[in-house]
């Protein structure tokens, strides 16, 4: 099916998002389908299941052995009482066809299965992380911090929401959803996973109200899928952790919020990758970022905050900020001429920390400030603010390839780009130390 996501100006992101259910020819078909498939089982090899523009067959997910493990069956999915239960206990659990007798742990899969009767489950009380978790058609699941170690898959029907959590793990893993409904994280996710090992959020979308943390390991936005950050902080790639964007992905917050910080910050040593060489671009992949002021709360957007911006929250009102060893690499694949775009999200503004007399005369345009030499392969920039791309080495440009600034854009090239320490500030704030803004230490 296809789902339509508003990002840009006077344009939507279509997402062509794989169907929940059985599709396409009979090759590759394995018995049982969609509904037999499960996050501990999920039937790789079935293109019913997998739609080819997932790239499963290069995907590290696919490439995981799982040893086999407990498998528990939530027991009771009358809406009348399952929503009372504890989950901790397990009277509540089947293994095996028989009422469980051991608890949860860490190597269990847990399944909370089909039902025709949608029913609730509160997972607050889950004392213990687990595995792999499927989430089937009629469940809703609240609550639960995610932060187990193995593969999520919320099912047509299904639906998560109401906790935080982490992924962890020194494996490749996936977190699909096929539902109808955004998977709402309420007080932020964690990717911490292992150096070596990987996340990949599939169709989507998938989101957050507070923060989305790339701390460690890699994060990836699958092919056509969608991850939305919390409108209310700075999405930070930390040192050594990479962000990745497949093609036809797209990552932006789930609503502008000026005066909360940056988007995103590309920390020293961070990485934002679109494409690998493994699976290079076929068409464009989109990073939507905020309309904002120019400024952090009246104080001004100054070299300290921008220098410890990775480490610390809401650090310039500016769309994004690479710091100096901050990392962008384009791969697109031979013959194709896909981009990383990027461009205005405009998803509705989340007023709950502003008012339309404080932002009525901000331009709905981004902002990109670069505190380094960052070599830019490969991009296409929409919706730029006139003196928008705020370069601390202008010099920088001249090692540009395949950088175009297209639609939207306030003004030419030269007008769009300018030095940092040269910028001037959209708008008076009252309280601004201007000599202070945009200069070099």
């Amino acid at each position: 099916m296809k789902r339509m996501m508003a990002v840009g100006a006077g344009m939507a992101l279509m997402l062509c998002i794989a169907a929940a259910g059985p599709a396409g020819g009979a090759a590759g078909v394995e018995a049982g389908g969609y509904d037999a498939a499960k996050a501990h089982d999920p039937h790789f090899s079935d293109l019913t299941v997998w739609p080819e523009n997932l790239q499963v067959g290069r995907a590290a997910y696919a490439k995981e052995n799982w040893p086999k493990g407990r498998v528990l069956v939530w027991a009771d999915t009358n809406p009348k009482t399952s929503k009372g239960l504890d989950p901790a206990n397990p009277a509540n659990w089947l293994e095996a066809g028989k009422p469980a007798t051991e608890p949860l742990d860490a190597n269990c899969d847990v399944v909370f299965p089909a039902s025709k009767t949608p029913y609730q489950v509160e997972g607050k009380k889950i004392p213990t992380q687990v595995r792999h978790i499927t989430i089937e058609a009629g469940c809703s699941l609240w609550g639960w911090g995610i932060g187990h170690s193995g593969n999520t898959w919320i099912k047509k029907g299904g639906s998560y929401g109401g906790g935080s959590g982490s992924c962890r793990g020194a494996k490749n893993t996936f977190m699909r959803n096929d539902s109808d409904r955004i998977v709402m994280l309420a007080n932020g996710l964690q990717i911490a996973k292992a150096k070596d090992a990987s996340v990949e959020f599939i169709n989507g979308p998938f989101g957050g109200f507070d923060d989305l943390m790339f701390d460690s390991g890699t994060c990836i936005v699958g092919p056509d899928s969608f991850l939305r950050g919390g409108d209310r902080s700075t999405q930070a790639i930390y040192p050594g952790s990479r962000l990745i964007l497949m093609s036809g992905a797209t990552f932006s917050k789930r609503a502008v919020q000026p005066g909360q910080g940056a988007d995103m910050i590309i920390g020293q040593g961070g990485l934002l990758q679109a494409g690998t060489p493994e699976r290079p671009l076929t068409k464009d992949c989109f990073l939507g970022l905020s309309w904002q002021g120019r400024q952090r709360a009246g104080k001004g957007l100054d070299l300290w905050h921008l220098n410890h911006a990775y480490g610390g929250q809401n650090a310039g009102d500016v769309g994004m900020i690479v710091l100096p060893e901050g990392k962008i690499e384009v791969t697109p694949a031979p013959g194709k001429k896909a981009h990383l775009v990027f461009l205005l999200n405009r998803l509705p503004p989340d007023s709950a920390h502003f008012t339309e007399d404080m932002v009525k005369d901000i331009p709905h345009k981004i902002d990109v400030v670069f505190l380094g030499p960052t070599v830019l392969s490969g991009i296409e920039l929409r919706d730029v603010n006139k003196g928008g791309i705020m370069l601390a080495e202008p010099s920088v440009r001249q090692k540009w390839t395949d950088v175009i600034f297209s639609e939207g854009c306030d003004g030419k090239a030269d007008e769009l780009c300018v030095q940092l320490g040269n910028f001037k500030p959209t708008i008076d704030v009252q309280g601004w130390d201007t000599k202070k803004l945009y200069k070099k230490n």
